[in-house]
Protein backbone atom coordinates (compact mmCIF):
# COMPACT_ATOMS: atom_id res chain seq x y z
CA UNK A 1 0.00 0.00 0.00
CA UNK A 2 1.37 3.34 -0.76
CA UNK A 3 2.03 5.77 1.78
CA UNK A 4 -0.69 8.92 1.44
CA UNK A 5 1.15 11.58 0.20
CA UNK A 6 2.31 9.59 -1.92
CA UNK A 7 -1.06 8.22 -3.10
CA UNK A 8 -1.92 11.43 -3.18
CA UNK A 9 0.54 13.11 -5.54
CA UNK A 10 -0.20 9.94 -7.92
CA UNK A 11 -3.70 11.62 -8.09
CA UNK A 12 -2.34 14.79 -8.63
CA UNK A 13 -0.01 14.09 -11.43
CA UNK A 14 -2.02 11.30 -12.87
CA UNK A 15 -2.76 12.13 -16.67
CA UNK A 16 -6.54 12.32 -17.21
CA UNK A 17 -8.46 10.89 -19.64
CA UNK A 18 -8.45 12.30 -22.75
CA UNK A 19 -12.00 14.41 -23.03
CA UNK A 20 -14.19 13.90 -25.81
CA UNK A 21 -14.02 16.45 -28.95
CA UNK A 22 -17.76 17.89 -28.24
CA UNK A 23 -16.32 18.71 -24.77
CA UNK A 24 -13.01 20.48 -26.28
CA UNK A 25 -11.88 24.37 -25.44
CA UNK A 26 -15.42 24.17 -22.78
CA UNK A 27 -14.46 26.86 -21.14
CA UNK A 28 -17.84 28.07 -19.70
CA UNK A 29 -18.44 24.02 -19.02
CA UNK A 30 -15.34 23.30 -17.12
CA UNK A 31 -16.22 26.63 -14.85
CA UNK A 32 -19.99 25.19 -14.64
CA UNK A 33 -18.69 21.70 -13.02
CA UNK A 34 -16.05 23.07 -10.99
CA UNK A 35 -17.93 25.76 -9.17
CA UNK A 36 -20.32 22.71 -8.65
CA UNK A 37 -18.13 20.00 -7.16
CA UNK A 38 -16.52 23.29 -4.89
CA UNK A 39 -20.53 23.50 -3.64
CA UNK A 40 -20.77 20.02 -3.16
CA UNK A 41 -17.99 19.94 -1.15
CA UNK A 42 -18.29 22.78 1.00
CA UNK A 43 -21.52 21.32 1.36
CA UNK A 44 -20.57 18.08 2.92
CA UNK A 45 -17.77 20.19 5.34
CA UNK A 46 -20.56 22.56 6.31
CA UNK A 47 -22.97 19.36 7.57
CA UNK A 48 -20.00 17.07 8.89
CA UNK A 49 -19.25 19.90 11.02
CA UNK A 50 -23.09 21.24 12.38
CA UNK A 51 -23.35 17.76 13.14
CA UNK A 52 -20.27 16.76 14.78
CA UNK A 53 -20.89 20.31 16.91
CA UNK A 54 -24.02 19.31 17.76
CA UNK A 55 -23.13 15.93 18.84
CA UNK A 56 -19.88 16.54 20.14
CA UNK A 57 -21.54 19.29 22.71
CA UNK A 58 -24.87 16.91 23.30
CA UNK A 59 -22.64 13.76 23.96
CA UNK A 60 -20.24 15.71 25.93
CA UNK A 61 -22.90 15.90 28.87
CA UNK A 62 -24.51 12.75 27.99
CA UNK A 63 -21.45 9.98 27.94
CA UNK A 64 -18.98 11.51 30.78
CA UNK A 65 -16.12 8.58 30.12
CA UNK A 66 -15.68 10.12 26.64
CA UNK A 67 -16.71 13.70 27.33
CA UNK A 68 -13.39 15.19 25.99
CA UNK A 69 -13.48 13.59 22.95
CA UNK A 70 -17.03 14.55 21.98
CA UNK A 71 -15.75 18.52 23.55
CA UNK A 72 -12.47 18.07 21.38
CA UNK A 73 -14.79 17.09 18.15
CA UNK A 74 -16.88 20.19 18.68
CA UNK A 75 -14.03 22.46 19.12
CA UNK A 76 -12.44 21.28 15.45
CA UNK A 77 -15.52 21.24 13.66
CA UNK A 78 -16.32 24.99 14.66
CA UNK A 79 -13.11 25.70 12.30
CA UNK A 80 -14.45 23.53 9.39
CA UNK A 81 -17.68 25.07 9.63
CA UNK A 82 -15.90 28.60 9.22
CA UNK A 83 -14.31 26.85 6.63
CA UNK A 84 -17.50 25.20 4.95
CA UNK A 85 -19.64 28.26 5.17
CA UNK A 86 -16.64 30.67 3.24
CA UNK A 87 -16.20 27.83 0.71
CA UNK A 88 -20.31 28.22 0.65
CA UNK A 89 -20.25 32.00 -0.26
CA UNK A 90 -17.13 32.55 -1.99
CA UNK A 91 -18.07 29.73 -4.81
CA UNK A 92 -22.20 30.45 -4.57
CA UNK A 93 -21.35 33.44 -7.14
CA UNK A 94 -20.89 32.62 -10.37
CA UNK A 95 -17.53 33.64 -10.91
CA UNK A 96 -17.74 32.39 -14.64
CA UNK A 97 -15.37 35.34 -16.20
CA UNK A 98 -12.50 34.85 -13.49
CA UNK A 99 -9.31 35.59 -14.33
CA UNK A 100 -7.28 32.74 -14.07
CA UNK A 101 -7.57 30.42 -17.25
CA UNK A 102 -9.36 26.87 -16.40
CA UNK A 103 -5.85 25.07 -16.84
CA UNK A 104 -4.37 27.59 -14.20
CA UNK A 105 -7.58 27.45 -11.52
CA UNK A 106 -7.61 23.76 -11.74
CA UNK A 107 -4.10 23.21 -11.11
CA UNK A 108 -4.15 26.01 -7.80
CA UNK A 109 -7.70 23.79 -6.28
CA UNK A 110 -5.45 20.42 -6.89
CA UNK A 111 -2.40 22.18 -5.18
CA UNK A 112 -4.60 23.45 -2.61
CA UNK A 113 -6.66 19.68 -1.93
CA UNK A 114 -3.54 18.43 -2.07
CA UNK A 115 -1.81 20.51 0.60
CA UNK A 116 -4.57 19.70 2.76
CA UNK A 117 -4.33 15.96 2.22
CA UNK A 118 -0.55 16.14 3.78
CA UNK A 119 -2.03 18.18 6.56
CA UNK A 120 -4.34 15.87 7.20
CA UNK A 121 -1.88 12.93 7.85
CA UNK A 122 0.01 15.71 9.90
CA UNK A 123 -3.08 15.89 12.23
CA UNK A 124 -3.76 11.96 12.57
CA UNK A 125 0.25 11.74 13.48
CA UNK A 126 0.10 14.62 16.34
CA UNK A 127 -3.66 13.12 17.02
CA UNK A 128 -2.11 9.88 17.52
CA UNK A 129 1.16 11.57 19.76
CA UNK A 130 -0.84 13.45 21.81
CA UNK A 131 -3.12 10.08 22.87
CA UNK A 132 0.21 8.82 24.18
CA UNK A 133 1.03 11.67 25.96
CA UNK A 134 -2.39 11.36 27.41
CA UNK A 135 -1.55 7.83 28.56
CA UNK A 136 1.75 8.39 29.74
CA UNK A 137 0.38 11.14 32.03
CA UNK A 138 -3.08 9.46 32.87
CA UNK A 139 -5.41 12.58 31.13
CA UNK A 140 -8.46 11.79 30.38
CA UNK A 141 -8.62 15.24 28.58
CA UNK A 142 -5.01 15.06 26.08
CA UNK A 143 -6.10 11.28 25.15
CA UNK A 144 -9.86 12.51 24.18
CA UNK A 145 -8.60 15.53 22.58
CA UNK A 146 -5.57 13.35 20.78
CA UNK A 147 -8.22 10.90 19.59
CA UNK A 148 -10.68 13.78 18.52
CA UNK A 149 -7.57 15.26 16.20
CA UNK A 150 -6.90 12.06 15.01
CA UNK A 151 -10.59 11.24 14.07
CA UNK A 152 -10.99 14.71 12.25
CA UNK A 153 -7.69 14.43 10.44
CA UNK A 154 -8.75 10.98 9.28
CA UNK A 155 -12.48 12.32 7.92
CA UNK A 156 -10.43 15.49 6.52
CA UNK A 157 -7.87 13.01 4.34
CA UNK A 158 -10.58 11.08 2.93
CA UNK A 159 -12.18 14.41 2.15
CA UNK A 160 -9.36 15.87 0.62
CA UNK A 161 -8.73 13.09 -1.05
CA UNK A 162 -12.04 12.58 -2.63
CA UNK A 163 -12.26 16.43 -3.62
CA UNK A 164 -8.66 16.09 -5.41
CA UNK A 165 -10.57 12.31 -7.57
CA UNK A 166 -13.43 14.93 -7.97
CA UNK A 167 -11.77 17.63 -9.41
CA UNK A 168 -9.18 15.92 -11.65
CA UNK A 169 -11.93 13.93 -13.32
CA UNK A 170 -14.08 17.57 -14.29
CA UNK A 171 -10.88 18.13 -15.65
CA UNK A 172 -10.37 14.87 -17.46
CA UNK A 173 -14.10 15.82 -18.63
CA UNK A 174 -13.84 19.50 -19.62
CA UNK A 175 -9.97 20.05 -20.39
CA UNK A 176 -8.41 18.95 -23.41
CA UNK A 177 -4.75 17.39 -22.10
CA UNK A 178 -1.87 17.23 -24.09
CA UNK A 179 0.57 13.78 -23.66
CA UNK A 180 2.72 14.51 -20.48
CA UNK A 181 5.66 14.74 -21.09
CA UNK A 182 9.14 14.40 -19.86
CA UNK A 183 11.86 17.35 -20.00
CA UNK A 184 14.34 19.51 -17.66
CA UNK A 185 11.80 19.82 -15.24
CA UNK A 186 10.25 16.42 -14.77
CA UNK A 187 6.97 14.71 -15.76
CA UNK A 188 3.61 17.31 -16.11
CA UNK A 189 0.51 17.24 -17.75
CA UNK A 190 0.04 20.37 -19.64
CA UNK A 191 -3.87 21.40 -20.37
CA UNK A 192 -4.54 23.44 -23.33
CA UNK A 193 -7.77 25.11 -24.32
CA UNK A 194 -9.45 27.21 -27.63
CA UNK A 195 -10.06 30.07 -25.58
Amino acid sequence: MLPPHVALLAIMLAPPVAATAEREGDVAGFRRAHRRTQLAGMGVLTGWAVVNIGAGVGASFLDRDRRYFHEGNAIWNSVNLVIGVVGLATNAADKSRGRDRPAVQHRKTMRTYLVNGVLDVVYVAAGAATIAIGQHRGSDRVRGYGQAIAFQGAFLFAFDTAMLIAHQRVAARRLRATPARVGQRGYGVVFSMAL
